[in-house]
């Protein structure tokens, strides 16, 4: 059995008053869950090509004044964006494997 980290062991006190989840919802989640997550980060980065060919088009049209059009909103998107999207695409390998690392 694999060791349990600090958070996890105060959480599964939380959730066991909770409702156990069906056994059969368990398992489409488990066979769905890496395709779902593969979905999402190639979509992310796609989004994140197209967000940023929409916002350089339309800085003037918009107006970023609410964000800020320097750097920072740039940069907040970027990263934001791509630490997303390249977790979701690592995740899928574990997923896929049923590790916790996933």
């Amino acid at each position: 059995m694999e060791q349990q980290l600090p958070l996890e062991k105060e959480m599964r006190d939380l959730f066991a008053k909770f409702p156990a989840f069906p056994e059969s919802l368990t398992d489409i989640l488990v066979t769905i869950a890496p395709w779902l997550v593969v979905i999402g980060g190639v979509l992310g980065l796609l989004g994140l090509l197209t967000l940023l060919g929409f916002s350089t088009a339309f800085i003037g049209a918009i107006g970023l004044s609410a964000y800020g059009s320097t750097w920072a909103y740039y940069v907040s998107i970027i990263g934001g964006a791509v630490v997303v999207a390249v977790m979701y695409i690592l995740a899928f390998i574990p997923l896929r494997a049923q590790k916790k690392r996933g």
